[in-house]
């Protein structure tokens, strides 16, 4: 019985630690993912294993997944003053956000809230889905956070799971705690001894099949180790407010039960031109915006589709798979986008690419992907790996998307750290930010135009989704560019100074494109401006009045002056997208660049401007603000403020700005002819 717990212990995960996992064979939207070191295959490093990745997932046999609260925190501590949340509370918020995820028609997961727990030590491997108030730095244990602004965590889910393909025995005591595991009694995870904890089916489990997953609340709680400051966690409408330390329970609670069963967070924080929700399993969450909180409590049909697709209804005769009153079959009511993304400039497949499929018609964003199947370099117990290179961890740059029927526009994004970064999704965006594969501006699926080198990046051609049916091709290279910027890294969003109806502008100076045009033998050609927009309430859309690429120069006083009236290219609204660098693509590049090039060449003009002008208000969202811009600056900035920064109240005078760069550029890329 010693060796058979050694033997557990050494191919149970329990915390993330360093461990660098990938993603799954058959990647969608995405799960959270480990190494599958099952059949001990030899890595390049002495040592080590290399295993394919898998994703983490329940085993059907323990679905439902039974939860418990801890009810040693009996009003739950409020770190802003007194009590405002009992467990009573808490176990009705977590049923009636885990009703909306079992509600699910097409799909077969289930979570049930079995009673209390009392536990006031540690989380530990103990067979109980727990729910917790104590909160310790659990950056680690984690394999997946909710967190703010603030980049605290709201939440965190810690899960074991196995490393390798295992079989529970009848009688197994796979925790040390003198109590049976598992029973070949048994057909289905349950408390069979009513002590408790669960016991499972005797049987052949999968690496990546979750045993424990414990869900734990950021209260500032003291546990075992240092603790945060925490959040006062509230129910109900009545407390929605602009505190960043006051954070909705049944929104957090929601996105607590995705992490539960492994879906990973998803990119988009803004669903379309016209509506600023965020998805639901996006990675952030505004606790100063109470629009946000009481959006974050609804499930979207990302999250829907997603969770559908990993565990579809419809797909057996018997047990959870089959169908029940009131379930519909996932091939009934959703189709397949999948395809392969390619680095143009590494010529790589692309790991951890955020894949975007909007509705044609309204610019929605429907659903979403991760791409890439890759491998590991692990140690025997899993805590350990080595980095080798893009040759070794890619695999392919595959993805899939699950989709209601329709017509869709399909597009990526890097994990850039606008709006998400790199380690927000699942273990793809890690390992392809150590490859440099996370540096591509947005790109729109092409049809037979797909390329390196585009002459339209914003261009789309539709792809139709028909019901049980998988569109397959739907490829995508990243384009090649040069980019035009001077700016550092983002610091905060803000107007530097300008207020409602002002202008901001960037300088490109008239010598660094024509550099940049010679290093492309002459036929650069300008794919798109690209200003980072933010705004203060995310459940609002950030809207300008005007976007410019103009010509200009500066004058002797270092002020400068810009040529609105033969502007290159103007476009009137502006909307941007939250958090994020939006483009504005130009209608016939190729021209654009000539008229460039002959202006700067017979001195018309001296430089290049990209500028925003800041709408006169009245302003959408709780706080009535507007609109804003990334900007880079403050103590110990990483560049120097470049002088190339202007804001003006009239349009006429452009001041420069003396504290921040702001994070506006020009990308200009070769002709493909």
């Amino acid at each position: 019985m010693r060796t058979r717990r050694m033997r557990i212990a050494a191919i149970l995960l329990l915390p993330l630690g360093g461990l660098l996992a990938a993603s799954s064979p058959a990647p969608a939207a995405s799960l959270n993912d480990i190494v599958d070191i099952t059949l001990l295959t030899p890595s390049p490093v002495p040592g080590e294993f290399a295993g394919p990745n898998v994703p983490m997932r329940w085993d059907d046999r323990c679905i439902p997944v039974h939860y418990r609260v801890n009810n040693t925190l009996d009003p739950i501590p409020n770190p802003l003053g007194a009590p405002v949340l009992t467990v009573d509370q808490v176990m009705a918020t977590f049923q009636a956000a885990a009703k909306k995820w079992n509600d699910i028609p097409t799909s077969y997961m289930q979570f049930q809230i079995d009673g209390t727990y009392a536990n006031a030590g540690p989380r530990r491997l103990d067979f109980v889905n727990e729910i917790t108030f104590y909160t310790t730095i659990f950056f680690r244990g984690a394999t997946s956070r909710f967190i703010t602004d603030s980049d605290e965590p709201l939440m965190s889910g810690r899960a074991i799971r196995l490393l390798a393909d295992f079989q529970f025995e009848d009688g197994a005591d796979l925790d040390g705690d003198g109590d049976a595991d598992a029973s070949s009694a048994i057909a289905t995870c349950q408390d069979v001894d009513g002590d408790g904890d669960i016991e499972f089916p005797a049987g052949l489990y999968k690496a990546g099949t979750l045993l424990d997953v414990d869900i734990v609340m950021n209260a500032g709680v003291p546990g075992q180790g240092p603790t945060l400051p925490g959040f006062r966690f509230t129910v109900g409408d009545s407390y929605l407010d602009s505190d960043p330390r006051s954070v909705d329970l049944e929104a957090v609670a929601m996105q607590a039960f995705a992490l539960a069963h492994s879906l990973s967070h998803s990119a988009s924080n803004q669903a379309s031109d016209t509506d600023g929700r965020a998805a639901t399993l996006f990675s952030f969450l505004d606790t100063s915006d109470p629009d946000a909180e009481r959006d974050a409590r609804e499930l979207d049909e990302d999250a829907i589709a997603t969770t559908s697709y990993y565990y579809p209804e419809g797909t057996a005769t018997s047990g959870v798979r089959a169908l029940q009153p009131g379930d519909v079959p996932f091939a009934q009511r959703y189709g397949v986008i999948s395809g392969e993304i390619f680095h143009g400039t590494l010529g790589q497949a692309l790991l951890g690419a955020n894949v975007i499929a909007r509705d044609w018609q309204t610019g929605r964003v429907v659903g979403e992907g991760v791409s890439g199947t890759s491998r590991l370099s692990s140690t025997p117990d899993g805590r350990g790996g080595t980095f080798l290179d893009a040759a070794f961890h890619v695999i392919d740059g595959r993805y899939a998307i699950p989709l209601p029927p329709g017509l869709y526009s399909v597009s990526i994004e890097a994990p850039d750290g606008q709006p998400s970064r790199s380690f927000n999704f699942n273990t793809q965006g890690i390992i392809a930010n150590v490859l440099g594969q996370n540096h591509f501006h947005e790109d729109f699926y092409d049809g037979p135009g797909e390329a390196a080198v585009e002459r339209r990046p914003g261009r789309s051609v539709p792809v139709r989704v028909r019901a049980g049916e998988t569109v397959t091709g739907i490829d995508i290279t990243t384009n090649r560019t040069t980019d035009l910027a001077g700016f550092g890294s983002f610091n905060l969003l803000g107007l530097a100074g300008a207020g409602p109806g002002d202008w901001l502008a960037v300088r490109i100076p008239g010598q660094d494109f024509l550099a940049a045009d010679a290093a492309l033998a002459g036929g650069a050609i300008v794919h798109s401006a690209e200003f980072l927009t933010g705004l203060a309430d995310t459940s609002a859309v950030p809207k300008f009045q005007d976007a410019w690429l103009a010509g200009g120069s500066l004058q002797a006083d270092g002020s400068a002056r810009i040529d609105f009236h033969h502007a290159f290219a103007h476009r009137s609204p502006f909307i941007g997208q939250d958090f994020d660098f939006t483009p504005f693509y130009m209608d016939d590049p190729e021209d654009v660049a000539e008229q460039i090039r002959h202006d700067l060449e017979h001195g018309r003009i001296a430089d290049l401007f990209l500028v925003l002008r800041v709408p006169a208000g009245p302003f959408p969202g709780p706080s009535g603000q507007p609109p804003l811009i990334g900007l880079d600056g403050g103590p110990g900035n990483d560049v120097p403020i470049r002088g190339n920064s202007f804001v003006s109240h009239d349009g006429v005078v452009f001041t420069p700005s003396t504290a921040y760069n702001f994070l506006f550029q020009l990308v200009l890329s070769e002709d493909p002819h």
